[in-house]
């Protein structure tokens, strides 16, 4: 970003000191300031999230923050009393898979037409910047 703002100010300091038509000026310069309030990658469908696994994936986030947390606070890397916590740790993230997660695809299967636009709007919220260039799926 700082880049295409630097080119923006090189650009426009050399379009002035040209004989450059003001209009043409004041029009480039317009657009180049908007894109640098634009995010750079957007539109390009180099992210595409599939909205069946975004609960989980919330989920996860969330318990990895908060056992990450606790983790830390049992001591420093490699102490002793955080090899318990990191046992305990994937034994919940295995039982979370094998549990939590076809539960709760089974349920998003059932309560889709429900919770759709929820969806959808969590699927672009994930896909941000770029962005699935098709539009959000469900």
């Amino acid at each position: 970003m700082r880049a295409l703002k630097r080119f923006v100010r090189r650009f426009t300091a050399w379009m002035t000191h040209d004989d450059a038509d003001e209009r043409l000026r004041a029009e480039i310069e317009d657009h180049l300031t908007r894109q640098t309030e634009e995010y750079v990658l957007a539109g390009l469908g180099a992210v595409r999230a599939d909205a069946r696994l975004l609960i989980s994936e919330k989920a996860g986030t969330r318990s990895f923050f908060l056992w990450g947390k606790l983790i830390m606070a049992a001591g420093r890397p490699g102490a002793w009393q955080r090899k318990p916590l990191l046992l305990l740790y994937v034994l919940f993230l295995l039982v979370l898979i094998v549990t939590v997660v076809p539960v709760s695809l089974t349920l998003q299967a059932l309560l889709r037409p429900l919770l759709k636009g929820w969806l959808t709007k969590m699927t672009a919220h994930f896909e941000r910047p770029s962005g699935d260039f098709r539009g959000a799926r469900t």
